[in-house]
């Protein structure tokens, strides 16, 4: 399995977390290798307690990690990334389960796995797992059932990807958008 980070390094978005969860899974001998792409948040330059590659590189090796967590740096292509991926992770500090890589993973039909309190997007458990406090341990021991159980791992993608059909879908969303602007400037 292939799982990606998409976003800025910095304490907030929490690429570390990553590395955490690598740490865990890998223990469990779960076939799981990591991609986070980003890049350095421009705030590092004034907090010292930024998360940066520097940082993540560091945690990698120390954990003996280089073989299945990689730093890939921005791409301009996250859409490309997503579609030779399997699992989409976001594990905010803030725990914002929505966002652009959240809608293109869905869009992809990713199973993503996400820090939040709330389905604005996504729902535990029916088209992602949906975390309120990150704990690698647990998190490692619920990827692990999913693995093992490739029906319920499917499902959960395929329910995301319906979602983004019937949510994130341009076409109907200009026509809400239309008549929205008219009923409220024409009436």
């Amino acid at each position: 399995y292939i799982a990606v980070y998409l976003g800025s390094f910095n304490y907030y978005k929490a690429p570390d977390r990553i590395i955490d969860l690598a740490y865990e899974t890998s223990k469990a001998k779960l076939p799981i290798k990591y991609f986070i792409y980003g890049e350095e948040n421009i705030k590092k330059k004034i907090n010292k307690n930024e998360v940066d590659s520097a940082f993540l590189m560091r945690n990698i090796k120390k954990l003996g990690l280089e073989k299945i967590v990689k730093i890939k740096g921005k791409t301009k292509n996250p859409k490309k990334v997503l579609l030779n991926t399997d699992i989409l992770i976001r594990p905010s500090r803030r725990n914002d389960n929505w966002g652009r890589d959240i809608i293109e993973a869905m869009s992809t039909g990713k199973f993503i796995i996400s820090t939040g309190n709330d389905n604005f997007f996504l729902t535990n458990k029916l088209n992602g797992i949906v975390v309120n406090s990150w704990n690698a341990v647990d998190l490692k021991n619920t990827i692990k059932g999913y693995i093992n159980n490739i029906d319920k791992f499917n499902n959960i993608k395929l329910n995301a990807y319906n979602f983004a059909l019937k949510n994130f879908n341009a076409k109907n969303n200009s026509k809400c958008a239309k008549k929205f602007f008219l009923d409220v400037f024409i009436s």
